[in-house]
């Protein structure tokens, strides 16, 4: 599988050392730009961090459909399990490239003194924010990847007609069951993403990132379901193959 993993990397190589060459350029000119206010600038790296993940996001997904309609990919001795776990590796590795320069980063600030004052419970907050966010995408890359998967499983020119309608049909019912079972209105990125700071005058800094509650029947129906689908995915690539 890592061979698989390597592989991918190689055929995107140019592209994604030009997606971090951007990204740390980027962070350079924020941090040191004068025509942004010091309260802001970490939002402004934050967003670069996101945008960047997010193109890695659809270099995997885009990678996984150049895999599913090549015919030279089907023909390796690999495992089904393999195929499936590859694009995701891929994914993986991309964002802890980005969290590692964003580690970086944060220690370059810390030598230098910058003087940003972030939030007592910081490092919890991050930590939660870090495993929500790869598991939010994680998914989302596993209802892509089903959809495209069940798409070509219908030999058709339009495929891609076919997969992109699949993966929005898969969304609206995914988030309306979470509705109907558990209350949720938000999605577990939107969680992510949605970062709030109040005041708190037992904290030893004056303020805390407010956190979210942790829904666990939520989160097991996330895990069944990304199973499921998986499950459904070898399934049909081992009757492509196959036939």
């Amino acid at each position: 599988m890592l061979k698989l993993v390597k592989y991918d990397f190689r055929r995107r190589r140019d592209q994604l050392a030009a997606v971090l060459a951007i990204v740390i350029l980027l962070q350079v000119a924020i941090t040191i730009t004068t025509f942004v206010d010091s309260p802001h600038k970490p939002m402004l790296n934050t967003m670069v961090y996101l945008i960047a993940a997010l193109l890695g996001l659809g270099y995997a997904m885009h990678t996984y459909v150049q895999n599913l309609v090549s015919y030279q990919r089907r023909l390796l001795p690999v495992s089904t399990l393999h195929t499936l776990l590859s694009p995701i590796i891929f994914y993986w590795g991309l964002l802890i490239v980005l969290l590692s320069l964003g580690l970086v980063q944060l220690g370059i600030l810390h030598i230098t003194g910058s003087n940003i004052e972030l939030p007592v419970n910081t490092g919890t907050f991050g930590f939660r924010v870090i495993a929500e966010s790869f598991w939010s995408t994680t998914s989302l890359l596993v209802m892509f990847m089903f959809s495209f998967t069940l798409a070509r499983s219908f030999r058709y020119k339009g495929y891609w007609r076919i997969g992109i309608f699949t993966y929005f049909v898969l969304q609206y019912l995914v988030v309306f069951v979470e509705r109907q079972l558990f209350g949720v209105e938000k999605t577990e990125l939107r969680y992510s993403l949605e970062i709030n700071v109040i005041g708190d005058e037992s904290a030893a800094g004056g303020n805390l990132f407010q956190m979210p509650d942790s829904n666990l029947g939520l989160i097991v129906f996330e895990v069944v379901l990304v199973l499921l689908l998986l499950a459904g995915m070898a399934r049909l690539i081992r009757s492509r193959v196959e036939s």
